[in-house]
């Protein structure tokens, strides 16, 4: 089933384009008007217009995004899922993930914000 993979990238790469992002949101925003408001505050979102997924026993997923920061275009994504376990069939699918902070530190990722750090525990004292 693994190899399915390539597959899959193939399709879903022949299929993707930033049009077909625009249109997915459009889409979404059609289909629950309550996330217009949430494409508008995020901080950033990837849509990803078209996930191929199948599986017999082993299944794999795949698609292509469009990463965008204040709704505009910066870069290209890639979703890749294998999954386990009693399955069978495929399914096409989008899928949208916002972000709601800048990039970590080091510029890798984009993620939410980091927790506050615990202070240390000194001898005989316990943390606050």
């Amino acid at each position: 089933m693994i190899q399915l993979l390539p597959l899959f990238s193939l399709v879903v790469s022949l299929v993707a384009s930033d049009s077909d992002a625009q249109a997915v949101i459009a889409k979404f925003k059609e289909k629950d008007p309550g996330l217009a408001k949430t494409f508008k505050e995020a901080y950033g979102y990837v849509v990803f217009p078209t996930v191929g997924k199948g599986g017999i026993g082993i299944g794999a997923a795949r698609g292509k995004g469009y990463v965008y920061e204040h709704g505009r275009l910066i870069g290209r994504s890639t979703l890749t899922q294998v999954t386990l376990g009693l399955q069978l069939g495929g399914q096409v699918y989008s899928e949208v993930v916002f972000l709601r902070a800048r990039r970590s530190s080091d510029g890798a990722c984009w993620a939410a914000p980091p927790p506050r750090p615990r202070p240390r525990a000194r001898p005989g004292r316990r943390p606050a």
